[in-house]
């Protein structure tokens, strides 16, 4: 647990590198929903994008607001999709991210607790 905790801000300049060149990354941090939802109009909301390979689901959750989360699912979000190579879905982004709000609000649309990744921890293990 103490390892990822040292990566996590590592993996957060990742992220953002990832889509520095893409107007989403502003428009998520802003809370920016116009820009957000007119770029929907061309952009699958589950699809994976730039080098980090990552959804906006869970740039809204490492940079963005409980406000942009609970948006982008309504919207059609998958909260339970599996979003990069150990398996991690976006309850493992709140949890390393120490996020209680957006934990809630991924909590109440679904979030499986119990999702193993594929070194077989739970988002409660990295939380703990």
């Amino acid at each position: 647990m103490k390892g990822l905790l040292n990566i996590f801000p590592l993996l957060a300049l990742l992220f953002h590198a990832a889509f520095a060149e893409d107007p989403i990354l502003s428009w998520i941090e802003e809370g920016n929903i116009e820009g957000i939802e007119e770029y929907l109009q061309d952009h699958d909301i589950n699809g994976v994008y730039g080098d980090s390979e990552t959804t906006m689901l869970v740039h809204a959750i490492v940079y963005g607001t409980p406000k942009t989360t609970a948006w982008l699912i309504k919207k059609g979000a998958n909260v339970n999709q599996a979003v990069d190579s150990e398996d991690n879905t976006s309850i493992f982004y709140a949890s390393l991210n120490g996020n209680l709000k957006i934990a809630k609000v991924l909590v109440k649309q679904g979030a499986d607790l119990w999702h193993k990744n594929k070194t077989g921890e739970t988002a409660y293990d990295l939380a703990v």
